[in-house]
């Protein structure tokens, strides 16, 4: 088990981004938080669970480097069967890079990050068809699909 101490927190919450408009969840019972999705610098991690502790920090007590996903899977490569018009066109303004994956079942390459800004990279074979997603503040801002 990893802990959270006083110490790391402004370290982490430097480099840390937890998305807003995922939903997080705590049970008073147990004591666990539950963050579907976690940025650290330019990667994510899923499904984090942190358990509060008597001191008042968290504990880790888990999480998953691969995407959660509802009714499917998550390619970590991409095919042109994954990289369509259709697939981009359900692709919404405010969505999160792991709503993305998700719709199309793949994962995107980071391109460039600066700032709040990313870029993401979702293509084919030999670079056709390809979607280029840029973020802002951790979901989507802009969408452009090349046959």
């Amino acid at each position: 088990m990893k802990k959270l101490g006083i110490v790391a927190i402004p370290f982490l919450l430097a480099s840390l981004s937890i998305n807003a408009l995922a939903e997080s969840e705590y049970h008073l019972d147990s004591r666990t938080l539950t963050i579907p999705s976690v940025k650290i610098g330019n990667s994510h991690v899923y499904d984090a669970k942190l358990k509060l502790n008597d001191a008042g920090g968290f504990d880790i007590i888990s999480y998953s480097d691969q995407p959660v996903v509802v009714g499917g899977t998550v390619d970590v490569k991409c095919t042109p069967d994954h990289v369509t018009l259709e697939k981009m066109n359900q692709i919404e303004n405010g969505m999160t890079f792991d709503q993305v994956n998700n719709v199309l079942g793949c994962t995107g390459e980071l391109r460039s990050a600066s700032g709040s800004s990313s870029s993401y990279k979702w293509e084919g074979e030999n670079y056709r068809p390809s979607i280029i997603i840029h973020f802002v503040s951790d979901v989507v801002f802009r969408k452009t699909f090349f046959p």
